[in-house]
């Protein structure tokens, strides 16, 4: 069975879970339990809280971690990653550096965007994540009210498994609950 489960830590931060193991993307809490912590958007490493005993990925390249399989595809000065979850794939990245890979993407259950610009092309978007598109980052509202403004839910946590993916894609704007 295919499980998982994104949170918003911040801004910045989301954490996903399978069943088995979890990653931590830019993480913002170095006691929470992942197996590696993913970096993305050029972040400032001396901000973040990495944990010293997790594999810390910023890059293109081929890595796993407890089981999850990662691939960074490398933009001009970002990483977009694509991940194999309990036999759920995603994509996540920026805005910008998604809007530059796109075309190279396999088709993804979820796809998972940083929303730090809603500047540029936003329409590459409807090609992305088949059953889920999620949004965070500082301009997260407004590239959901743009792309999906009507059929939007907003959320701290989002839950999808493979034994029930949504027949329509679902737009999820992902709020942090501070």
């Amino acid at each position: 069975m295919g499980y998982m489960e994104i949170t918003v830590q911040s801004t910045v931060s989301l954490k996903i879970k399978g069943k088995y193991a979890s990653v931590f993307i830019n993480p913002q809490d170095k006691t929470a339990n992942y197996n590696a912590a993913i970096l993305i958007g050029n972040p400032v490493k001396s901000s973040l809280k990495i944990r010293e005993d997790v594999v810390t990925i910023d890059g293109p390249g081929e890595y796993e971690a407890g089981g999850i399989k990662i691939s960074g595809i490398k933009t001009d000065s970002q990483t977009v990653y694509t991940l194999s979850i309990d036999n759920l794939d995603l994509v996540i990245g920026t805005k910008e550096a998604l809007e530059k890979v796109h075309q190279k993407l396999k088709e993804q259950a979820v796809a998972i965007i940083q929303a730090d610009t809603i500047e540029g092309d936003t329409s590459f978007i409807s090609s992305l994540g088949l059953n889920a598109r999620i949004f965070y980052g500082t301009k997260a509202h407004e590239l959901a009210d743009i792309l999906a403004k009507d059929t939007k839910k907003e959320s701290s946590k989002y839950v999808i498994t493979s034994e029930k993916l949504p027949l329509e894609t679902e737009s999820v704007l992902l709020v942090s609950g501070n």
